[in-house]
């Protein structure tokens, strides 16, 4: 991965036809535009970019995992569909198990509607 993008290669990243766009974009998410002394031509750092870009997602990630969002994110990144679905199910076994311990039934039919969810099992 180059260490620097151009605002062309951003736009094409990013899905946009025009370069304004991206200026935008920049200017929203804090992301820095920079230029060499006697050139016009624009650039981006690429981390910082990324990083932007990927905001949302590891948003997403922190309120969905916690403090093992980064493991999350790091399974999600190598690209691997089985580590992904892996973690996707550990994810249902821990929110069963939650439940378990939150939550103490204290009459027979709710007993039984507990043991009915429990025995529910995700399918793909």
């Amino acid at each position: 991965m180059k260490a620097i993008l151009t605002l062309k290669e951003a736009a094409n990243l990013l899905y946009y036809k025009d370069t304004r766009s991206v200026k935008k974009w920049c200017l929203k998410n804090g992301v820095e535009i920079f230029h060499e002394e006697g050139s016009n031509k624009k650039y981006l750092i690429t981390m910082q970019f990324e990083s932007a870009r990927l905001k949302k997602f590891i948003d997403y990630l922190k309120e969905k995992f916690k403090e093992k969002w980064l493991d999350a994110f790091q399974v999600y990144m190598s690209m691997n569909i089985t580590n992904v679905i892996e973690l996707e199910e550990s994810k249902i076994v821990h929110f069963v198990k939650d439940i378990k311990q939150a939550y103490k039934p204290t009459f027979h039919h709710e007993k039984r509607f507990l043991t009915t969810l429990l025995k529910i099992t995700p399918e793909l």
